[in-house]
């Protein structure tokens, strides 16, 4: 919403922006990134492990914190390293144990 006022008031500057979620209310359009609805499908355990996860999630949890290896073994973040941004955006590969081709043969 900062942006279209901005380019609105003819003050418009050209940036980049990773925004996060509102834990507050995470559908709201207006100021959250993201949003989630729980289906009809999903069971009642499932929903509080979900219920459990997201409030670790609002309450911190980096999921982007070392060890992680890449998908070919090698390692990318050292045992309690943070990812930046910028490692998170330009990934080289997929992760250990992510499915795919993500290296050529």
């Amino acid at each position: 919403m900062e942006t279209i006022t901005a380019a609105a008031e003819g003050n418009f500057t050209s940036n980049f922006q990773w925004n996060g979620p509102d834990w507050s209310d995470i559908n709201n359009l207006d100021t959250s990134a993201v949003g989630f609805v729980k289906g009809d499908a999903l069971n009642p355990d499932a929903s509080a492990q979900l219920d459990e996860f997201t409030g670790a999630l609002a309450g911190g949890l980096n999921l982007w914190t070392g060890p992680i290896n890449l998908q070919d073994g090698a390692p990318y973040l050292a045992d309690g390293e943070v990812a930046t941004d910028q490692q998170v955006w330009y990934l080289p590969q997929l992760l250990e144990g992510m499915e795919g081709q993500s290296v050529p043969e």
